[in-house]
C-alpha cells in the first residue's frame, strides 16, 4: 500500500475544497433535483412502528415526508 505524506494530502485536500466551493454546478447536486417529493423507508424505523403505527407515521409526514416505500408489516390488520 501507498503512503502519502501529509503535505501531500493537506495540498490534495485545499485543492478539492476549492473546486467544490467554485465549482457551477453545484446546484445540480440538490437532494430533490427533479422536484418530485422526498420519500422514506418505512424499514429505516422498523422499531417504532409496531408502538405507534399512525403516530410514527404523523411524525414522519411533520418532518417532510412525504412518500414512504413499505414492505409487508405485520403491524396493522388489513380492511375488511
Amino acid at each position: 500500500m501507498r503512503r502519502i505524506s501529509r503535505r501531500t494530502f493537506l495540498k490534495t485536500a485545499s485543492v478539492s475544497a476549492a473546486g467544490a466551493a467554485l465549482w457551477k454546478g453545484a446546484p445540480r447536486l440538490m437532494a430533490n433535483p427533479l422536484g418530485l417529493p422526498v420519500g422514506l423507508q418505512l424499514y429505516s424505523v422498523r422499531d417504532l412502528l409496531p408502538k405507534d403505527y399512525e403516530g410514527t407515521l404523523r411524525q414522519l409526514g411533520a418532518i417532510g415526508y412525504r412518500e414512504v416505500e413499505a414492505r409487508a408489516f405485520s403491524v396493522i390488520a388489513p380492511a375488511k
